[in-house]
């Protein structure tokens, strides 16, 4: 819904900024967080986003299963006809799937607390799967960030113009792609979301001499191993007929954030984001702590509030440090 005169008026006292004229035109198009840190700001931080959300037709139900596997079958009625009160969209890490954030875990009966909350609070959960593994396994995978953000905005976008509020979630790999899809939306005017929760990953302007990795592209397949091992990547992934299988996937994914480079936000948001960051890092990480993860205050004008978490880089899937930090992370969550 537009801001309206009185809305902006009552956003302006709250900031102390009387000296600062409202545009009711330009204005009444911004969020009510665009228009907090403007009007706090001083006038300096004026968002991106000067323009209605784009118009934008909804996708079919199969391009939109095929990259939320598991949205459209948790929902009894269709996305389209009745949103839900709020979204949760998710971006996996490098070598898995959706299910790091969708599914129950091994053989536990119980919904995840992420799922859980969704569904008693009336939320929808959209987690992410890319190309290239489950059941997209026959489509090609990419080396950068690019073409998966190209390919998922015209089927994401459309569901985040309708007036639903949303988060954003995502950990280590997922993060960077979060990063230049988030730049994609305010580029375009499709509101972002209402807080990021963000796990696991520095920021994506480390410098390469910085990065706590090796890059993988010239490794010998041992090489990868202990590389993969860095991670806490499983052992059972390791052993040679599941290696056969999933290095390929795993080397590709590393590719995206071994050879990313950085680009930074347009003028119009170069102080960050206007969306509150909640950050985590996991104790027991090999490779990012909590020195890294702190960087992402540069990327939001907003509060970024860094937290510990419980396991290591790929907690994810050890049931009860999960429990833990999804926890945590829904007690933090806005009010919708």
């Amino acid at each position: 819904m537009p801001l309206s005169l009185q809305q902006l008026q009552a956003i302006q006292s709250d900031a102390m900024a009387d000296d600062l004229d409202i545009d009711l035109e330009k204005m009444s198009l911004w969020t009510e967080e665009e228009a907090t840190a403007y009007f706090e700001s001083g006038g300096q931080q004026e968002p991106l986003r000067m323009k209605p959300p784009p118009e934008l037709s909804p996708v079919p139900k199969e391009e939109l299963k095929k990259w939320f596997p598991r949205t459209l079958d948790a929902q009894l009625n269709p996305v389209y006809q009745q949103p839900p009160t709020f979204r949760m969209v998710c971006f996996h890490a490098a070598g898995c799937a959706e299910s790091m954030w969708s599914g129950n875990g091994l053989r536990q009966p119980n919904p995840n607390p992420f799922v859980a909350h969704c569904k008693a609070a009336g939320g929808e959960m959209l987690a992410c799967e890319l190309p290239g593994r489950e059941l997209r396994r026959s489509e090609a995978r990419s080396q950068t960030y690019a073409p998966y953000v190209e390919q998922l905005y015209p089927v994401l976008a459309p569901l985040l113009v309708d007036g639903t509020p949303y988060v954003m979630c995502a950990h280590s790999m997922g993060t960077w792609f979060m990063y230049e899809l988030m730049k994609k939306l305010a580029a375009t005017g499709v509101p972002l979301p209402k807080q990021c929760i963000i796990s696991g990953f520095p920021p994506p302007d480390i410098p390469m001499k910085d990065r706590t990795w090796n890059k993988n592209r010239g490794m010998n397949d041992e090489e990868f191993k202990a590389e993969l091992r860095g991670w806490n990547v499983n052992e059972v992934a390791l052993v040679p007929n599941n290696f056969k299988m999933y290095s390929p996937m795993f080397r590709d994914d590393f590719t995206l954030f071994d050879e990313y480079t950085f680009s930074p936000l347009p003028d119009g948001i170069k102080d960050g984001f206007p969306v509150p960051f909640q950050v985590y890092y996991m104790i027991d990480d090999k490779r990012v702590k909590k020195e890294h993860v702190e960087g992402w205050k540069r990327f939001t004008s907003s509060t970024c509030d860094v937290y510990e978490a419980p396991g290591h880089h790929l907690a994810f899937f050890d049931i009860p440090a999960r429990a833990e930090y999804m926890k945590s992370a829904v007690s933090r969550l806005p009010a919708f």
